[in-house]
């Protein structure tokens, strides 16, 4: 079905180039968008040329009116925990945290493989482990 979304969407909008830009709630300063301050004029000059999309790395607790694609990290880290250990039926008291951190980074990173088209360019401003998925994935 993925396939033939960007099919279809590449077709339709004839943009075939896909960009992700990172951004952070505290970095967002208009409601209309989600570009964050440090990437100022970055979308309306990527969007002449392809599709953009937004991953979004800390809480999503602000209002915004964006119609641009997202993703939120904290939800990804959510639905892997989720895969890996449920509702923690699993015992797990015999590993390490980064043990357990490490798996759900792992899982997510391939979940979000699944979602991102292998040709998308990626806009980071730093690096740190909240971006470690996308950048894995």
């Amino acid at each position: 079905y993925k396939n033939i979304f960007e099919s279809l969407n590449s077709k339709i909008f004839g943009k075939t180039k896909k960009y992700i830009l990172l951004t952070r709630t505290k970095g967002i300063r208009n409601i209309f968008s989600l570009e964050d301050y440090r990437f100022k004029g970055l979308e309306s000059k990527l969007s002449k040329s392809g599709q953009v999309s937004f991953f979004v790395h800390t809480d999503h607790n602000k209002l915004n009116f964006s119609l641009s694609p997202r993703i939120y990290g904290k939800d990804i880290l959510k639905i892997a925990e989720f895969c890996i250990y449920g509702f923690r039926l699993i015992n797990n008291e015999d590993e390490y945290i980064w043990q357990r951190d490490l798996k759900i980074i792992e899982k997510s990173a391939n979940i979000l493989s699944r979602l991102i088209p292998k040709n998308t360019v990626i806009f980071f401003w730093d690096f740190n482990f909240q971006h470690c998925p996308i950048l894995l994935a």
